[in-house]
C-alpha cells in the first residue's frame, strides 16, 4: 500500500522522519488482510525521491524484492471510539462513524441507546434490532432501523 494522504515531520535531531497516518491512509492498511499485523508482517519500499539529505543528494531506494523490515512495531491494541453520528428518520437510517475500520457482521444493536440529553436524564430509546452493514471505507456502520424502531422515535 502506498501512503496517500499522511503527513510528516522530523526528528530533533534530523535523521528520523515522523509519519502520521492519515485516518484514509490507516482505514486503508487496517484493510488488507495480513499487512502490518505484526514485526513479521511489516516492511518499507520507497522510492529515491521521497527525500534528499542537505545536500540534495536522493535516499538511496528500497525496492520490492529487497524490502526493510520494521525496527520496532507497536500493534493496533487501542479501542475504536465514535467521531459521529447521523440519524435520518426519513431513510430509517443510523450511521454511526468510528475511527477504525469495523466489522458491523457482530454489533449488538440492541446495545444502541438514543436519548434526547447528553446527561441521560430524560427520554431514552434502546434499539430492537435493524440491519448493520459496513460503509465502503469500514468506518461506518450503517443501520436499517426495524419499523417499529422508526415508528418509535418518530
Amino acid at each position: 500500500y502506498a501512503l496517500t494522504q499522511s503527513t510528516t515531520t522530523q526528528s530533533p535531531n534530523g535523521v528520523e522522519i515522523i509519519v502520521q497516518l492519515s485516518l484514509s491512509d490507516f482505514l486503508n492498511l487496517k484493510s488488507i488482510p495480513g499487512l502490518a499485523t505484526s514485526a513479521s508482517t511489516t516492511y518499507l519500499t520507497l522510492q529515491a525521491s521521497v527525500i534528499e539529505d542537505t545536500s540534495t543528494n536522493n535516499v538511496l531506494s528500497i525496492v520490492d524484492g529487497k524490502a526493510l523490515k520494521v525496527l520496532h512495531y507497536t500493534g493496533d491494541n487501542l479501542p475504536p471510539q465514535i467521531n459521529n453520528f447521523q440519524l435520518d428518520l426519513n431513510t430509517g437510517t443510523l450511521n454511526v462513524t468510528f475511527t477504525k475500520l469495523m466489522n458491523v457482521s457482530n454489533i449488538v444493536l440492541q446495545a444502541i441507546t438514543l436519548q434526547n440529553t447528553s446527561s441521560g436524564i430524560g427520554s431514552s430509546y434502546n434499539l430492537t434490532g435493524g440491519i448493520a452493514v459496513r460503509s465502503m471505507d469500514g468506518s461506518t456502520a450503517i443501520i436499517t432501523l426495524t419499523q417499529n424502531d422508526l415508528n418509535t422515535l418518530k
